[in-house]
């Protein structure tokens, strides 16, 4: 995120240099910390767009949509022809959901700007919104060729081959990313879901820690360390690697998969019904209940696993 507001940054006075401190609580993940200087810098000058454009997509790190819709409204309006005031509007719509619009935006931005990687990580997420993952695939190769030492598309490169299951590709980002920044708790968080699926858990959660040290309150890190609470549970065990195998198949195959098992049971419902083995089509029911019900039960467990990490971390006066 930070590296199209550097420019900015290098002019010096003191807005300049509240841009550059927020910056650096960014990077170092303390979005809380980026928030205060970039209110700061606000507060002293109320016009500066570029701070309004980056309040705006330091708050929708945070999740707060609303909040970051109406700073990059307020960045527009001081600059129009603002490019990261269009760039965090077009983030904004992506978290809202609203892809089309999204996508013209991210494409006005590099019709402008045509070497902007992050419009083009910005295209890389709407294709994985919409469960495209050729499509993202090719705009992460695209991202990386502008720019072949940004650790943020190596990370999502990475990502990416996870989820496919293609784990020694994987490692290949992660490794990159991590010899360009050793510390940056998303490189951290993909190397311990890496360890996480090779079945080496006490790695997982040494990369887990170690993440949450450079952010205590870092999502993706404690959502890690969730998992590998769920890893080593019988019950969220099973719905975590019930998760990792039909997420590596995508939206359109997880929606076959489901379909199919639906068809199996009624197919087998039938076919007991008419062999006159009610015992079988009862069978048949309760197993295709009891996925159900776990499928339903498993995401709001494993949510509240997460919830505890934070409280243990928000009670650990040494983070």
């Amino acid at each position: 995120m930070s590296d199209d507001f550097e420019r900015e940054g290098s002019f010096g006075g003191p807005s300049a240099r509240s841009l550059q401190a927020a910056l650096h609580a960014l990077a170092m993940g303390h979005t809380d910390g980026a928030v205060l200087h970039l209110r700061r810098l606000l507060g002293s000058d109320p016009t500066h767009a570029e701070g309004h454009a980056l309040l705006s997509r330091v708050l929708l790190a945070q999740n707060r949509l609303f909040a970051a819709e109406h700073e990059a409204k307020a960045a527009l309006s001081i600059e129009p022809e603002l490019i990261n005031g269009h760039l965090a509007m077009a983030y904004v719509l992506l978290g809202n959901r609203k892809l089309s619009h999204s996508r013209q935006a991210f494409e006005r931005v590099l019709a402008s700007e045509p070497e902007s990687v992050h419009a083009v990580l910005g295209l890389a997420s709407l294709a994985r919104l919409q469960g495209k993952r050729e499509d993202e695939q090719r705009e992460l190769l695209r991202a990386l060729q502008l720019d072949g030492e940004s650790e943020e598309t190596l990370v999502a490169l990475g990502n990416w081959h996870l989820v496919g299951g293609q784990l020694d590709e994987a490692t290949r980002y992660a490794e990159r990313a991590k010899d360009l920044v050793a510390d940056d708790a998303e490189v951290l968080v993909l190397l311990g879901h890496l360890a996480l699926r090779r079945g080496n858990v006490e790695e997982a959660r040494d990369h887990a820690l170690w993440a949450v040290q450079q952010g205590a309150m870092n999502e993706s890190a404690l959502r890690l360390m969730a998992s590998i609470q769920a890893r080593q549970s019988l019950l969220l065990g099973l719905w975590w690697r019930f998760s990792v195998w039909i997420q590596a198949r995508g939206d359109k195959g997880q929606i076959s998969i489901l379909i199919s098992g639906w068809l199996l049971f009624t197919i087998t419902r039938l076919v007991s019904e008419d062999l006159g083995t009610p015992t079988l089509a009862g069978a048949a029911e309760y197993v295709w209940l009891a996925i159900c019900v776990y499928s339903w039960v498993g995401p709001g467990l494993f949510a509240r696993a997460i919830q505890k990490e934070l409280e243990r971390v928000r009670l650990k006066g040494d983070f």
